[in-house]
């Protein structure tokens, strides 16, 4: 990016991000000269702790003033809102409810800046109270199926799409906001997901039943995606990140580290709202 090319210059932006969708986004804008300001927890971003994870983080978070805070204490956040008071753009990609259950939700930070333009990124919709992977939202679009050759499994893409993209629609919803502020006055809330980062819009019509399993291939059944319960039984371990096939039903899995979102079950593809 230009040095001279500075168009958001005097925007400040409260970054409570982590990993790559949210931080992405900002680097963005951070590049265009606005002032961000990122706030980890305590540990710091789960980025920093491995050799590769670290590169990535000093990558996607060039250009950032850094703070570590406990939100979870009155003091952290106390400081995070006394932050938020001054801040033009606030952006944060926790799970559904979490940033209200922080005391960091649009209504609480409308009330004490009106003009408060809000970024929200989720995976599957902030109305979805379900967590998200890049490889886990490439399945639920049937990306991980147009990848490879004709006969091979559901193939991750190795360079983190998904999350990418979710990043480059933030930011440009961000800056429509800000240049909507101007217009109008006022803040707004903003909801891009991972999902329509990998599918399309941020709002894309609801698929058809089959969608993501590609019919015209004719082998693999529909799928979308659940929870486990704790019955496990009936699914095979894997690396994280990769697919295999269910023994109960043939279709298709996908697993992530996180517990929560980890073991996915399959069932007759249902539209994901975003």
């Amino acid at each position: 990016m230009q040095h001279d090319f500075r168009p958001l210059e005097g925007i400040r932006v409260v970054d409570v991000s982590h990993v790559i969708a949210g931080p992405f986004a900002t680097f963005h804008l951070a590049q265009m000269g606005a002032d961000v300001l990122k706030i980890e927890s305590p540990a710091g971003d789960v980025m920093r702790r491995n050799a590769r994870g670290l590169q990535a983080f000093v990558a996607f978070n060039a250009g950032k003033r850094k703070v570590r805070l406990d939100l979870a204490t009155p003091e952290g956040l106390a400081r995070a809102k006394a932050e938020v008071q001054g801040a033009d753009v606030f952006v944060d990609n926790l799970r559904p409810g979490a940033s209200e259950r922080l005391g960091l939700g649009w209504q609480a930070l409308k009330a004490i800046n009106p003009r408060l333009v809000y970024c929200s990124i989720s995976g599957f919709g902030r109305d979805v109270a379900r967590p998200a992977y890049d490889h886990v939202v490439q399945a639920a679009t049937g990306m991980t199926l147009a990848s490879g050759a004709e006969t091979d499994p559901p193939q991750k893409i190795g360079f983190p799409l998904i999350d990418a993209g979710a990043g480059i629609i933030a930011a440009l919803a961000i800056v429509s906001a800000l240049r909507e502020r101007a217009r109008r006055g006022g803040g707004a809330p903003g909801r891009p997901c991972r999902r329509g980062g990998g599918g399309g819009p941020p709002a894309p019509p609801p698929p058809p039943p089959a969608w993501a399993a590609r019919p015209s291939r004719g082998v693999r059944p529909p799928i979308s995606f659940r929870h486990a319960t704790a019955d496990r039984s009936h699914l095979l371990p894997t690396h994280p990140g990769s697919s295999w096939r269910c023994s109960t039903c043939s279709g298709w899995q996908a697993w992530a580290p996180t517990p929560s979102c980890s073991i996915l079950r399959c069932r007759p593809m249902l539209p994901l709202p975003c």
